[in-house]
């Protein structure tokens, strides 16, 4: 709570009760908590925020050592009925019980004892300008302190995981009841709810955000109103350490808009390159296999795994090499190209053809963990890949237990018509792998797929400090609910509008 005072221009105020006043005379040689009390607005009482502030202070006695708290509390009832009785008869008639005053009875019934009235307190006519002297001696037990908790830096409100945190973590995700994450993802059943620049909330306890908070959690944050909302709450927690919100909510969208009909869970990363990482890292895992095909024309990033899949090379390629191992590229029939004498449908079934036997000629299917490909093929000239040549990718895949990834980085999120690009051919991947417009702006990238392959990896196998930032995924949940409707439900379109 942050205050100000005028102490220059007001008389008998905070700055006499704390500089050299009543409180610090009380008993000038202890070791006691001081505190002059401030006035809840009246549409905020009876909510408990004056008994809150009692017990955070009796803690705040307990873990420093002190000998108790002393105070200055108005007698906010006396200024309305200062006309038929006096100060000194209002107060003994609070202390015995008699009356009820909206402060100094709660005060008494929190645990502090009445030592004095205090005339000209402060210039305020709701009591007349009178206070009360109030002592508690730290032996007081108060509703709400916990000794316990005083003497750790934790604070302990409920069992570990919380009611909140046990509802986000049994939540179920599309056809999936288990959760929407994959298990090797976080290490603590904790929730991450809020935090500032000092303090972290949980659903059931704190969290440290892995080493990430140098400056603070919610430093600053900009760019949409709803990211901004979810900045005010949390900039970072680190998923790998806790669970929060707008992770689960966009895991569960995903699970929910990417094709196929089965169980799937999501994991979330910064960049598409980190999830094209990730989606061969857990093919691998899962099938115990290394090999990656992968197609002429395709681009998958610039990290060391993604670069070494993209095709072009004297554009990213050049300079950076070694490059990694067990990976198989093939050709990929761009019809516009098609050789003269060869029909379109003739040169797909060359390409096919050439597909097939690349898996007699270069690798075996028994050694092949996955299949990569992007529907569209961007730096390739915005290429669709051909729907048989996509589909023979399907079925060869179901035959040998290959991964089939979609690569929809770039072609994914309507960019095609349809949310997804694969959905025009009527072909499921197992994995399909997000970013860019997925985010709106924000870093962000997403790996969906069959729940088993996401599960397959050992606890902490994938996964980074920052990947799914709860500001990212706020832009994303709300990226994705605009591109599915026609009205925003953001509001930012609001804003749009009245601005307009």
């Amino acid at each position: 709570m942050r205050l100000h005072f005028d102490f220059d221009h007001v008389d008998h105020t905070f700055a006499d009760v704390i500089q050299g006043g009543w409180l610090t005379s009380h008993e000038p040689g202890g070791d006691w908590l001081y505190g002059a009390d401030i006035g809840i607005d009246p549409g905020f009482r009876n909510r408990g925020l004056g008994r809150a502030l009692y017990a955070a202070r009796q803690e705040v006695v307990w873990r420093l050592g002190l000998r108790g708290q002393v105070t200055a509390g108005m007698i906010s009832g006396y200024g309305a009925v200062k006309q038929r009785m006096t100060a000194d008869d209002y107060y003994a008639g609070v202390v015995a019980g008699d009356i009820v005053d909206p402060t100094l009875t709660m005060q008494l019934a929190v645990g502090f004892r009445a030592r004095g009235l205090i005339a000209n307190y402060l210039d305020d006519p709701v009591s007349d300008n009178y206070a009360v002297l109030l002592v508690m001696d730290a032996d007081q037990e108060v509703p709400g302190a916990s000794r316990t908790q005083a003497r750790s830096h934790i604070r302990l409100n409920t069992e570990i995981p919380g009611p909140r945190a046990r509802d986000i973590l049994a939540r179920p995700s599309g056809r999936d009841a288990r959760r929407p994450r994959p298990r090797h993802r976080r290490r603590r059943r904790a929730c991450a709810r809020r935090a500032d620049l000092r303090r972290g909330w949980q659903h059931a306890h704190r969290s440290r955000g892995r080493s990430g908070h140098a400056r603070g959690r919610a430093h600053a944050a900009g760019g949409c109103r709803c990211d901004r909302e979810a900045g005010r709450e949390y900039i970072h927690t680190c998923a790998l350490v806790t669970s929060y919100e707008p992770y689960v909510r966009l895991a569960e969208i995903l699970n929910e808009i990417t094709p196929g009909s089965f169980a799937k869970k999501t994991m979330l990363a910064n960049s598409g390159a980190e999830a094209v990482e990730c989606a061969v890292m857990l093919a691998r895992k899962f099938t115990g296999r290394p090999s990656i095909v992968c197609f002429e024309g395709a681009y998958h990033g610039r990290t060391l795994l993604a670069l070494s899949l993209t095709s072009k090379y004297g554009l990213f390629k050049s300079g950076f090499g070694p490059f990694a191992p067990e990976i198989v590229r093939l050709p990929m029939p761009h019809v516009y190209r098609t050789p003269a004498g060869m029909t379109e449908e003739q040169y797909v079934d060359f390409g096919i053809r050439q597909l097939e036997q690349a898996l007699v000629a270069q690798v075996e299917p028994s050694a092949i963990a996955a299949i990569i490909v992007e529907p569209v093929q961007g730096e390739a000239g915005f290429i669709p890949v051909p729907p048989r040549f996509l589909a023979r990718i399907r079925s060869l895949c179901e035959q040998h237990g290959i991964v089939m990834i979609a690569d929809e980085v770039q072609c994914g999120f309507g960019r095609t018509g349809r949310l997804f690009a694969v959905e025009h051919y009527g072909v499921v991947p197992d994995v399909i792998i997000t970013a860019k417009s997925l985010g709106a702006g924000m870093p962000i990238a997403a790996v969906t797929g069959r729940a088993e392959i996401l599960d397959s990896a050992h606890l902490g196998g994938v996964g980074g400090t920052y990947g799914g930032s709860p500001v990212a995924c706020a832009a994303a949940v709300a990226a994705i609910d605009i591109i599915r409707q026609p009205e925003c439900p953001c509001p930012c379109a609001t804003a749009r509008r009245r601005d307009a």
